[in-house]
């Protein structure tokens, strides 16, 4: 079990990895029972790190195993992700660091980059990424022109694709061959200093 101090005076349960198949999840504050029957479809295992944690498959009506529960870790939608399946967004958990060593997804993502990348929200805001999920192009859009270049890391933080940017408010980026799955993207400036970045994902 894993709990949550709730206005610092009591603890409530945030998850229960105590689950069979079949259980349906109790109502929380990041699970609405009424409105979203969640219950367990599947109940596997999961390498994390060096060890095998229990996995558990949430579904939803005709949504199946839309999520996941993981022993430790909480939910594949972040620790605080709404268990309700997504429609035109989401969250996502893209890393877990535990006393300075990343376990999830493996032992190489660099979860600081990841956390780095998102750190300044007040330019971030001011940069516009469209359609979101794609599948093979989309549309970056400034807030104003700008010079730099554009960087495309998948979660383990590895370069897979970088376009220049000179002058302009708005460019078109395709993809190319790209697999599926979720990315960040990066506007560096002519000082090459990350100033702005996106979560993407790759349908």
């Amino acid at each position: 079990m894993f709990f949550i101090p709730e206005n610092n005076s009591y603890d409530t349960l945030l998850y229960d990895f105590n689950l069979s198949i079949g259980d349906t999840l109790l109502s929380s504050i990041i699970n609405d029972s009424i409105n979203y029957m969640n219950h367990v479809s599947l109940i596997d295992s999961i390498i994390v790190g060096n060890k095998y944690y229990k996995r558990y498959g949430l579904s939803s009506g005709s949504n199946l195993n839309y999520v996941y529960l993981i022993q430790g870790i909480g939910s594949t939608f972040g620790l605080f992700g709404y268990l309700y399946p997504p429609f035109e967004s989401g969250t996502t958990l893209l890393c877990f660091k535990q006393n300075g060593q990343t376990l999830y997804p493996d032992t190489t993502t660099n979860c600081q980059l990841i956390t780095s990348l998102n750190s300044n929200e007040e330019i971030s805001n001011q940069v516009k990424v469209f359609p979101n999920p794609t599948t093979n192009d989309f549309t970056v859009r400034f807030s104003e022109k700008v010079t730099g270049k554009i960087n495309i890391y998948d979660i383990k933080g590895n370069l897979v694709k970088q376009q220049k940017v000179n002058l302009t408010d708005e460019i078109n980026l395709f993809l190319g061959s790209i697999s599926q799955g979720t990315y960040i993207i990066s506007f560096i400036n002519k000082m090459n200093k990350i100033v702005a970045s996106k979560q993407l994902i790759i349908k």
